[in-house]
C-alpha cells in the first residue's frame, strides 16, 4: 500500500512537471493577458475562456526591471531580464535552465513604439509596433510584412487587459516565436504608462527614476520643458474649436476602429530622420499637427470625426 501511494504521487508530481514545462503547443489562437486588480507589483494571468496557462509576474526587488513567467502551479518557467546600460529597453528571455529563448530589443528611432522579436541565433522573427492610440500591437513578418499576432486592448479602460490573437498560426509556427518573446512587450508597455501615472501623482520624484519611460507626459518632463508644453497647449486650443461641434455626435465602436486604422495609414505616410538629434516630442507634435486638419475633412463621416476629436483630446490630455 504504502508502494503504491509512493507512486502515485510521484506520478503527480512528474505529471505536474511536465505541465509547466512550457505554454501549450500548439498554443490556442486567442488568449488573454489580464492584469491583476491588487498587486504589490505587475501581474498579469494568462488565460483562455476555458483554462489558465500561467501569470506573468514583474519582481518587486531587483537592481533591474525582471519579468518571471510562472505556471498554474507557481513554477518558474522563464525570466525576461533587462540589460544594463543599453539605449532603450533590451531583455534577455531564458528558461528555468537559464537556456536562452530569445532577445525582445526595443527600436529607438520610430515614431510608433516598435521591438525586434529576436531568436537566440540573433535572426529576427518579428517586428512589434504599437499604433498611434496605444491599443494595438502588430506582429510581423520581417520579410514579407505579413501580419502573424495582434495584441489588443481597449482604448478606454480600468485596467490592462490584453487580447491576443493567433492571425497566422502557420507563419508564426514556422517562424517557431516563444509567445514569451511578445508577452513581454506588453507587460512592458502597461508598466511604463503606470510608472508614468505615479509620476506625475508625484511632482517629487524625477524622470531619471522611470525606466525606459516614453508615454506622452514623458515627453512633457524633458529639458525643452516650455516649447513643448506651449504646442500641446496650442494644440489643445485648436481642438477646442471641433467642441460643440464634434460631442454632440456619438462616435460608434465601427466609427473608433475605422479612426484608427485611417490615422495609422496616415501617419506611416509622414517620413521622420531616424537620428539621434530627432525629439519623440517632435514626432508626437508633429503627427498631431497632421491629423488635425481631418477634423475638417471630407474623408471622414460625422461619427469617424467625433471619434477622431475624442481620441485626440484623451491623447492631449491622459
Amino acid at each position: 500500500m504504502l508502494k503504491h501511494i509512493i507512486f502515485t504521487l510521484a506520478s503527480f508530481g512528474l505529471l505536474r512537471a511536465s505541465l509547466s514545462a512550457q505554454l501549450p503547443d500548439p498554443l490556442p489562437e486567442q488568449f488573454t493577458v489580464n492584469q491583476r486588480w491588487f498587486s504589490w507589483t505587475s501581474d498579469f494571468d494568462i488565460e483562455t475562456k476555458e483554462y489558465r496557462l500561467g501569470y506573468i509576474h514583474r519582481k518587486f526587488i531587483s537592481w533591474m526591471i525582471e519579468y518571471e513567467f510562472r505556471d498554474i502551479y507557481d513554477q518558474l518557467e522563464s525570466r525576461a531580464k533587462a540589460r544594463w546600460l543599453s539605449w532603450g529597453a533590451v531583455f534577455d528571455v531564458i528558461d528555468a535552465m537559464d537556456n536562452p529563448l530569445g532577445i525582445v530589443e526595443e527600436r529607438i528611432f520610430t515614431f510608433f513604439p516598435t521591438f525586434d522579436i529576436i531568436s537566440p541565433t540573433r535572426e529576427i522573427l518579428a517586428i512589434a509596433k504599437l499604433n498611434f492610440w496605444g491599443t494595438r500591437y502588430t506582429l510581423k513578418d520581417p520579410v514579407t510584412d505579413i501580419s502573424m499576432v495582434t495584441l489588443y486592448r481597449p482604448f478606454f479602460r480600468w485596467k490592462e487587459n490584453w487580447t491576443v490573437t493567433i492571425e497566422n498560426p502557420a507563419l508564426f509556427n514556422q517562424k517557431q516565436i516563444d509567445p514569451r518573446l511578445f508577452l513581454i512587450v506588453m507587460a512592458l508597455q502597461s508598466d511604463r504608462e503606470m510608472w508614468a501615472r505615479k509620476r506625475r501623482r508625484n511632482s517629487k520624484s524625477s524622470y531619471s527614476k522611470v525606466p525606459f519611460a516614453c508615454t506622452m507626459q514623458d515627453l512633457l518632463d524633458t529639458e525643452k520643458l516650455s516649447d513643448t508644453k506651449n504646442a500641446f497647449n496650442a494644440l489643445r486650443e485648436q481642438l477646442e474649436i471641433y467642441r460643440s461641434i464634434l460631442t454632440s455626435v456619438d462616435p460608434s465602436e465601427f466609427d473608433l476602429e475605422q479612426v484608427e486604422e485611417i490615422v495609422e495609414t496616415k501617419l506611416q505616410s509622414i517620413e521622420y530622420p531616424s537620428t539621434e538629434n530627432e525629439k519623440g516630442e517632435e514626432r508626437i507634435i508633429s503627427g498631431l499637427q497632421y491629423l488635425m486638419p481631418l477634423l475638417d475633412s471630407n474623408e471622414l463621416t460625422d461619427g469617424q470625426k467625433s471619434a477622431l476629436y475624442m481620441l485626440i483630446d484623451y491623447k492631449l490630455n491622459k
